[in-house]
């Protein structure tokens, strides 16, 4: 896919976000293609943010600005593993018919664009310091937005209040799995402070 061909479908992503749900979903990637994507944009989102601690340094305060690169990697590789597994389940139990594969693609374009827009957001900060944050606020909204419609696409429910529902419970659930991950590794492991 050339750059011009991506920038134009992460485009449409926010535009017409079911449109573009279900021409990924028609892809049928395999599995070894979707372990692929998956730890390129681990990979690649953690290079961003091994960068944006070099340029702007975090707030020693706040628990994310004392994760190591590795540290990082694991919890984003780890979110977006438990994020596909709950939004499968949850999306099920209320009478989706998504398959893992179909959000775990959906999840791993969105991390895509994610890395996209940090680096936007790196050039940004750099030129204009005061932009950055309206940049954060607007790519939140529009993330949000994209992701109940790719649900609701992914399990065809044809309402985006199930899709909240079960982007609700996903949350959770991540929450709970991340507890159960840190608490085996050890949050000394991952470069976490004792204090959080």
């Amino acid at each position: 896919m050339s750059p011009q061909a991506f920038l134009q479908l992460a485009v449409q992503t926010v535009l017409a976000p079911r449109d573009i749900a279900r021409l990924l979903i028609s892809a049928r990637l395999g599995r070894e293609a979707l372990l692929t994507a998956f730890a390129l944009v681990v990979a690649l989102n953690t290079l961003v943010f091994a960068g944006m601690a070099v340029l702007m340094p975090p707030d020693p305060s706040v628990a994310i600005g004392n994760l190591s690169p590795l540290a990082f990697m694991l919890l984003l590789g780890g979110s977006v593993a438990t994020a596909a597994v709950v939004i499968t389940w949850a999306g099920r139990a209320m009478g989706g018919t998504a398959k893992f594969e179909d959000i775990a693609l959906l999840l791993i374009w969105l991390q895509a664009l994610r890395f996209l827009m940090q680096v936007a957001l790196i050039l940004i900060s750099l030129a204009l310091p005061g932009a950055g944050v309206l940049v954060v606020i607007a790519a939140a909204v529009a993330g949000l937005w994209v992701m109940l419609n790719f649900i609701d696409a992914a399990h065809g429910f044809g309402s985006l209040g199930k899709s909240v529902f079960v982007l609700f419970i996903s949350l959770l659930g991540a929450v709970v799995g991340l507890s159960i991950l840190l608490s085996l590794v050890g949050t000394s492991t991952l470069g976490l402070s004792n204090y959080v």
